[in-house]
């Protein structure tokens, strides 16, 4: 009884799944709401897929103004983590949306990543396109018309307008080789409309600010939001935001605490512009020449911060792997107040012995690194090679040589000792042979002794 409750169970929480299904919002590309459908629900009461809230716009929620259906393209995150949504719909010419928002239920728990399938709803705000006096005479146009020849302004203080996305600020830094330093970014900036790019249907433009004389402006754009939907040549008057990356005007000079990485060689010298040359390597203390690194190669530790801080260098070489580079100390000629000239930096550091007990960080990355741009002399390890090899051969050869020469010593001494032919008897027989024979020798003294007795 027991185990069919638990079948009945298990088949009713299936079949409950099953009618619903789990989505993540941020990989649907896509969102369609239509005016007389319904969310579905779990845990919430169901509403409509579009509803319009006068208090989010001026123009409130005429029945015979709010679209039969709305489309929703998934369009990134925004600054909050969050999906932004860009929403475009057949509408009144008199009217347009103005702030939206896209509502889902959290399939699991409220704030879920994943989300209840076709849960959500659109919430929006109707605008009037003009701005009307009690007669229905136009005061004030909340639109223009975008076309070449129009001057925009961008200050750093500022924040866009928008009906439809959030307000960012007009003056975006988005990166470039010199980064995005906050003491050298822009107060304002100018673009000019010079044309249209009909094949990528987009507006050409010429920029202008005031930057540091070593900086220069890179790619950039702007970004305007239409008034009626994407693609409008008819802006929202204050929506527009410049869009900049920030580049070194001569890649030689530079802000030192942003670079990455520096390289220095034994053998060169240093090009300043106004300074004395010097070497670019320069060892204090224990400094053998057999030891010492030709080469070595620095990495600044802090060059991704964006606030401006001293540059905390870590150096690697091809030296004596027993000593480290201690205390790196890296000197350039200042152009300016704060940018150095690189062809005139020089590197002074101390040669240590290596202390595996101090833990340098990202020691194994930069190892790395430096193996990877410096890989072993492969001509050096041939060379090695070859030597190991024909000690190998020699030391066999003089093992013949010697096995050689004890074989032949012992044939010479079989050869010298004296040999005799041993009757075909046994080994008793042989001693008695040779007793017999010196009998015999004995004998051959004594006959004529006894015989010279008997005469």
């Amino acid at each position: 009884m027991k185990v069919t409750k638990i079948i009945i169970i298990l088949s009713i929480i299936i079949l409950v799944k099953g009618q619903f299904r789990r989505v993540n919002l941020h990989l649907v590309n896509k969102l369609e709401f239509s005016k007389n459908q319904w969310t579905n629900s779990r845990r919430t009461p169901t509403v409509p897929q579009l509803n319009c809230l006068p208090r989010f716009g001026n123009a409130g929620c005429p029945l015979e103004m709010i679209p039969d259906k709305v489309e929703c393209v998934n369009d990134g995150v925004d600054s909050y983590g969050e999906v932004a949504w860009l929403c475009s719909a057949e509408l009144d010419d008199r009217v347009a949306f103005s702030a939206i928002g896209v509502e889902c239920e959290g399939f699991d728990f409220p704030g879920d990543k994943f989300v209840l399938e076709k849960s959500c709803a659109l919430t929006f705000g109707l605008d009037w396109t003009e701005a009307m006096n009690l007669y229905g005479a136009v005061e004030d146009q909340s639109a223009f018309y975008l076309e070449p020849g129009k001057v925009m302004h961008f200050y750093s203080n500022q924040y866009t307008q928008s009906k439809r996305t959030k307000q960012i600020p007009q003056l975006n830094c988005y990166g470039g080789n010199a980064g995005c330093p906050n003491e050298f970014l822009p107060d304002s900036a100018s673009c000019k409309v010079t044309g249209y790019d009909s094949e990528h249907n987009n507006f050409l433009w010429d920029c202008s600010a005031v930057l540091n004389e070593n900086l220069d402006l890179g790619n950039s754009f702007v970004s305007c939001e239409g008034f009626r939907g994407p693609n409008d040549h008819y802006i929202l008057k204050g929506s527009c935001g410049f869009f900049y990356e920030l580049n070194y005007f001569d890649q030689n000079t530079q802000l030192l605490h942003k670079i990455s990485a520096l390289k220095f060689n034994a053998n060169t010298k240093t090009q300043p512009k106004k300074e004395r040359q010097q070497q670019q390597l320069q060892c204090k203390g224990y400094c053998p020449k057999s030891d010492i690194p030709t080469e070595i190669t620095c990495y600044n530790l802090n060059h991704q911060t964006e606030e401006k801080r001293e540059s905390n260098w870590y150096c690697e070489g091809n030296g004596n792997p027993l000593y480290v580079i201690d205390n790196p100390k890296i000197t350039c000629e200042k152009i300016g107040t704060s940018f150095s000239f690189l062809p005139s930096c020089f590197l002074e550091y101390d040669f240590v012995q290596f202390n595996p007990d101090v833990k340098i960080p990202n020691f194994g990355y930069h190892r790395q690194r430096i193996n990877q741009n410096n890989p072993p002399n492969q001509s050096s390890q041939n060379v090695s090679f070859f030597v190991i090899l024909v000690i190998i051969i020699v030391l066999i050869a003089c093992c013949c040589s010697f096995a050689r020469k004890s074989s032949n010593s012992k044939k010479d001494l079989n050869s010298s000792s004296p040999s005799y032919t041993p009757l075909p008897n046994d080994d008793q027989n042989d001693q008695n042979v040779v007793s017999h024979s010196e009998a015999k020798t004995f004998n051959r003294e004594e006959i004529p002794h006894q015989k010279k007795n008997s005469s």
